[in-house]
């Protein structure tokens, strides 16, 4: 009910802004890698310039895709070391090239969440040939396993695994819940994920 930011976009299109990444499924939660560093491959030909003012000053700047220059990211992130609450980007349609796929990182999980992870993914993507319809048919499955709701409660204590708690037990859930469970189902069948917290 407050505002988080103004932004001022050159293009009319969804713009994701991402605030941080995180790498570890503990089972409980995520956590980002301290020492991981990467880089936001630059964009082409700038379209114009993005700026965004935040209404208070936060630890992390959010990263749009694409900037035209290159953007390093330390554990999942970009600090604002310099207390902005306004900064700019130049903004291009894409990245000049293909981003390097990701480490092996994003692909592991929890021994136990393994297990239950693996048999509900060949469920759900049982016919699929594709990465692509695999992906789809995650999003659709987790799209419809509960009601988006900002006052969901908290995960059942006799569950020791959130993203099963949510799929199984609860019939409510908001971003962390859906993202979670997506970002949990991909990673059992192979695909590099990360979870991303941000704006569209």
């Amino acid at each position: 009910t407050r505002p988080v930011m103004l932004v001022n976009s050159p293009v009319s299109e969804t713009l994701y802004l991402r605030e941080r990444d995180f790498d570890i499924y503990t089972g409980a939660a995520w956590e980002a890698t301290a020492e991981r560093s990467e880089s936001f491959t630059p964009g082409t030909k700038s379209v114009g310039t993005l700026t965004i003012l935040t209404y208070s000053t936060r630890s992390t700047l959010f990263v749009p895709y694409y900037a035209t220059a290159r953007i390093d990211l330390a554990g999942g992130a970009l600090e604002n070391e310099q207390n902005l609450q306004q900064y700019t980007y130049n903004l291009s349609p894409s990245a000049i090239s293909k981003t390097p796929v990701p480490d092996k990182q994003y692909t592991k999980l929890p021994d136990d969440t393994m297990d239950w992870a693996k048999n509900l993914a060949k469920k759900v993507t049982r016919s699929a040939t594709t990465d692509e319809e695999k992906i789809i048919r995650i999003q659709k499955y987790v799209r419809r396993c509960a009601l988006y709701d900002t006052a969901t409660g908290q995960m059942d204590p006799s569950y020791d695994d959130f993203a099963l708690w949510f799929l199984e037990e609860a019939d409510r859930g908001y971003c962390v819940h859906f993202a979670t469970a997506a970002a949990l189902l991909l990673r059992e069948l192979g695909l590099p994920v990360r979870y991303a917290e941000g704006y569209a």
